[in-house]
């Protein structure tokens, strides 16, 4: 249960950065409000909040390199359905490199949020947990109508 709820978190902090920073025209505005507003949310003290600022610039490159990695993909699988066959092999191996390395990129922010979480105060892990559950609720009302 308690892999499960890291798990959960780790996608739930990754998801909320790469969609922040994922927008490549509004990356740094993204990802400085996302900042704010969990600094803000958890009462960040200033070390805490360098660190996070250094987790974002970590996951920030590595969603950078993952950008220009699809632009290669992109090429690869463009290439194939210009061809007369598709050589599945190609593809598959493609497919396989792009999902080891968003599993390498998983691996990192599940690591900087554990690392991020032994910094924080258990009146901050409070609501930390307390804000998941306003987000859980808000997607539920949203997806399970």
């Amino acid at each position: 249960m308690k892999k499960k709820s890291i798990t959960i978190l780790a996608v739930t902090l990754v998801s909320s950065l790469l969609l922040f920073t994922g927008c490549k025209h509004h990356s740094s505005r993204g990802s400085a409000f996302m900042l704010d507003y969990i600094s803000e949310s958890l009462d960040l003290r200033p070390e805490q909040e360098q660190e996070l600022s250094g987790i974002r610039d970590e996951l920030q490159a590595e969603v950078k390199r993952i950008h220009e990695e699809n632009d290669q993909l992109y090429e690869t699988i463009k290439a194939q359905l210009a061809g007369e066959v598709i050589d599945r092999s190609i593809v598959r191996q493609q497919i396989t490199d792009h999902r080891s390395r968003m599993d390498e990129v998983i691996d990192l922010a599940v690591d900087r949020l554990a690392d991020f979480h032994a910094t924080l105060t258990p009146e901050q892990r409070l609501k930390l947990v307390a804000k998941m559950e306003k987000f859980k609720e808000r997607r539920d009302s949203h997806f399970h109508r």
